[in-house]
Formats: C-alpha cells, structure tokens, sequence
C-alpha cells in the first residue's frame, strides 16, 4: 500500500493502495501528494541535504561511523517530514481549483488512522503525524476557499473492480 516519486519525476503507484482508497478524491489527493514531491523536486533535494551532512559530518566526526550515521539520520528525518509536508500543502493546491474535494488526500489519513495508525514517534519517523496530516489538508482546504465536493465514489470503485 504505497505510492512514491523517484528522482526525475517518475511516480509509482502500487494496487494495494488504489484497493485501500474509497473514493476518486482521495485517489486524487494521493497523486496530487506524489506530484507535489516531483514538482519540488524532493528527491534531488534530499540527496543534496545528505550529501552535505555527510560532508560536515566527516569533518566534525571524523571516523566515528556510528555518531556520523546517528546524526544524519535524524537530520534527514526532519528534512524528510518537511518535504511530505509541502507535498502534502501541493495536493491542496493542485486540486482547489478542480471539482474534487481539495482535501481528499486526507481520505488516505483518516484510513490509516482507523486501521490503527503510525505508532512510531514522529521524531523518529519520515513522515508528519498522520492526525497532524488530516487537520492540515482540511485546514488548507477551508484557508483557500477550495469549492470542489466531488468525491466520484462510484466511478472509482467501478474502477477499481476491475484490477486483478
């Protein structure tokens, strides 16, 4: 149940998720989240962040592999929640002005949470909290004045009925 970018704007979307999901807005919002990250070009940023870390880290650290490895880690953790974060804000953006529901990506949120939820700290973690994830793509939603209600629950399970 995933779908990610890779470097060059590639987007992968696995069926499990697409199973998961109710309703084409949340699909959309999904997408949108995915795009966001191509358009910001997270991927390549986050290689740059880490390959500087990396250069400091050799610099102040010296051979100490263990507190070197410590220390990017979490600093990429942080930079990785960031970029999930503006690729969520994207996927607000991106569906506002369609006749979706500009917050369906939180569908997705809502799901998770229901099944249980993330149970690592977000500190520890590359994405936000998925509770703090719901209330930001709702709050977007309202701040943009977002007046598409379009959720498309049938077409999208006709769809869906159709994958093996």
């Amino acid at each position: 149940m995933n779908a990610f970018c890779t470097p060059g704007g590639y987007i992968y979307i696995y069926t499990g998720i697409l199973k998961f999901l109710d309703s084409e807005d949340e699909f959309a919002g999904v997408l949108a989240h995915e795009i966001g990250h191509a358009d910001m070009r997270h991927s390549t940023r986050q290689m740059t962040k880490m390959y500087g870390t990396q250069m400091l880290l050799d610099a102040i650290a010296g051979d100490k592999a263990m507190i070197k490895q410590l220390t990017a880690g979490i600093i990429n953790l942080k930079f990785s929640r960031s970029h999930e974060s503006e690729a969520d804000q994207k996927s607000v953006d991106y569906l506002c002005p369609t006749d979706y529901n500009a917050d369906g990506g939180a569908g997705f949120f809502e799901k998770i949470q229901a099944v249980g939820g993330s149970s690592t700290p977000e500190f520890l973690s590359t994405h936000p909290d998925p509770g703090n994830r719901i209330e930001h793509f709702h709050s977007a939603a309202i701040a943009s004045g977002c007046q598409g209600r379009n959720s498309y629950t049938t077409e999208f399970k006709a769809m869906i009925s159709k994958l093996p």
